[in-house]
């Protein structure tokens, strides 16, 4: 039996900046979609593909939603680039909603605003 070989494509990933996975990606992905774990831990340098990886791999799972954590900014801005996905940042990087234009002076991390009171 030939083996049909898989692309980013297939995923809704875009095809110009991932034309096609790696050595491993794909099975990697498939590994981890169809773990029974809570949790898949996958350990790779950096520029091997962990994000495609793991955005294939919730694809194969068909979740419509799903969470990816990083520990930086500049990762938080990579996976903006690179798969057009929406982002959250802490605390510091929005304006106190009471103290709207001292932004980024006062942040929401400093907003000492309670609910209810003025």
């Amino acid at each position: 039996m030939e083996q049909v070989l898989m692309k980013p494509g297939d995923f809704g990933l875009d095809p110009i900046k991932f034309p096609h996975f790696r050595e491993s990606q794909y099975e990697s992905a498939v590994r981890a979609a169809n773990s029974d774990k809570v949790l898949f831990l996958v350990e790779a340098p950096t520029g091997s593909g962990k994000s495609l990886m793991a955005l294939t791999s919730h694809k194969l799972l068909g979740e419509p939603r799903g969470a990816y954590l990083v520990s930086t900014k500049q990762l938080q801005d990579q996976i903006v680039n690179d798969f057009d996905l929406p982002v959250l940042k802490g605390r510091s990087n929005y304006p106190c909603l009471k103290f709207n234009a001292l932004f980024p002076e006062v942040t929401s991390e400093v907003c000492s605003e309670v609910k209810g009171q003025d």
